[in-house]
């Protein structure tokens, strides 16, 4: 599985991390996926302030774009 992950503008952390539904060509997942990014966190800052979480953004994307993605948790085991 690809996934990207999604960082704040403002404060560059880590909102989330995302993936394609269908199988697709990575270059192409990318690129819409930073347009439609770029789209969500304009469109939050001039209308709503950017409070949001990964989930919004998800729904938002599944909205608008044909591209359909998921959220993804992420999460390690550190061996002792």
């Amino acid at each position: 599985m690809y996934a990207i992950a999604l960082h704040d503008t403002e404060t560059e952390g880590v909102v989330g991390y995302v993936h394609p539904v269908k199988p697709m060509n990575m270059p192409e997942f990318d690129d819409k996926l930073r347009e439609s990014w770029t789209c969500y966190q304009s469109w939050l800052k001039d209308d709503f302030g950017l409070n949001y979480d990964i989930e919004d953004f998800v729904e938002w994307h599944n909205c608008n774009y044909e591209m359909k993605i998921e959220s993804v948790i992420i999460d390690f085991i550190q061996l002792l």
